[in-house]
């Protein structure tokens, strides 16, 4: 078990990109063991996007005290995400001010607190955040309650799957 303390955040770059995949693959298959077939299927996300978000500067890889051994990864940015434009069955978002949006988070097996810690990183970015999972994605929806983050409502991803989303605002 690794303590917060011992992980960073750095920018993803090019040269991640094996590692990276390594722990989509991984997640992927957690996904699958935990009964969540449907969130990521077999492919997502794809190298084109994993390279895309690298591009843009905005995928982060966490990494343990030598800031070289990658154990988790997610996508991050101050941006509006299309997507959360509508929103129903839930009281909605909180208000229409600037959001970071979090997404595609994967960690190695056994990192515990890898979210908390994301979800630290990004808080300290912007006081807004918004994120949306599947219903079937149980360690993800706790790790969202856990941290505080407060439910609004049903979301579409770009298949018109549904995904549920959530937001968390510190003044």
């Amino acid at each position: 078990m690794n303590s917060l303390q011992n992980y960073h955040i750095r920018k993803a770059a090019e040269k991640d990109l094996p590692r990276l995949l390594e722990l989509y693959a991984g997640a992927r298959t957690f996904m699958a063991l935990k009964g969540n077939t449907s969130q990521w299927g077999n492919s997502y996300p794809a190298p084109e996007q994993i390279e895309e978000d690298i591009a843009r500067g905005n995928l982060f890889a966490v990494t343990l005290e030598d800031r070289e051994k990658i154990v988790g990864v997610f996508y991050y940015a101050v941006e509006i995400e299309p997507t959360y434009d509508y929103i129903e069955n839930g009281p909605g978002w909180p208000d229409n001010e600037p959001y970071g949006v979090i997404h595609r988070m994967a960690g190695s097996a056994g990192m515990h607190g890898l979210a908390r810690f994301c979800f630290d990183y990004c808080l300290k970015q912007c006081n807004r955040l918004r994120l949306d999972t599947h219903a079937d994605n149980k360690p993800m929806l706790r790790a969202i309650e856990d941290f505080g983050f407060d439910y609004c409502g049903i979301i579409y991803v770009k298949d018109h799957s549904p995904r549920k989303a959530f937001a968390l605002k510190r003044d």
